[in-house]
């Protein structure tokens, strides 16, 4: 596990995060690039994935869920991807 010292925290409000997340859709859009898929990072890129589906017309959206970070300024070695949850089994992959 890291730790580090440095704990300044951005706070981000919605209209910081609207006005990011369109400006990212924009340079998306404007770099060419059509996404026909959004994979959204659970649980900090959820949001970010919906206002990117959203704004670029993208209506396949997937999530994955990764452990990293373990508290304010401490984290894992590497990223870990969870496994689906056990009930979710039977669901098509």
């Amino acid at each position: 596990m890291t730790t580090t010292t440095d704990h300044h925290v951005e706070v981000l409000t919605w209209e910081v995060f609207g006005l990011a997340s369109r400006q990212l859709a924009v340079n998306v859009a404007e770099s060419g690039y059509r996404p026909d898929l959004i994979l959204a990072i659970a649980r900090g890129g959820l949001p970010v994935g919906g206002a990117l589906g959203y704004a670029l017309g993208v209506k396949n959206c997937a999530t994955i869920n990764v452990e990293f970070y373990t508290g304010v300024g401490e984290r894992m070695e590497v990223p870990v991807v969870l496994p689906r949850p056990r009930r979710w089994s039977t669901w098509p992959a």
